[in-house]
């Protein structure tokens, strides 16, 4: 399960670089409602690459839990073993970036 804490460095960092959910969401021809439950929930490769593009970011960096580190994504079996350390330090590390 994704972290509040991821959900809300995501949110944060997607601010700071002016990326809103709408035009992600416009850009991979869906709605910013499949944005956002992608973020809370739904999993999907699609657009969890797409945000971790957008931010600049390899996707094993902002949902570690769900992939390897060569961008490979892990199996069900494999993401529930790694779940419960999930590493936001990327993220803020990228915030405090942003921010300078």
């Amino acid at each position: 399960m994704i972290t509040h804490t991821r959900i809300a460095l995501i949110d944060c960092l997607m601010r700071l670089k002016g990326i809103s959910k709408t035009k992600l969401a416009n850009k991979l021809g869906i709605s910013h409602v499949s944005v956002i439950r992608c973020l809370k929930s739904d999993r999907s490769e699609r657009v969890e690459r797409a945000v971790a593009d957008e931010l600049g970011l390899p996707v094993w960096q902002v949902f570690n839990d769900f992939y390897d580190t060569n961008g490979k994504r892990l199996n069900h079996a494999r993401m529930r073993e790694i779940n419960a350390r999930v590493d936001v330090s990327f993220l803020l590390s990228a915030i405090t970036k942003a921010c300078s």
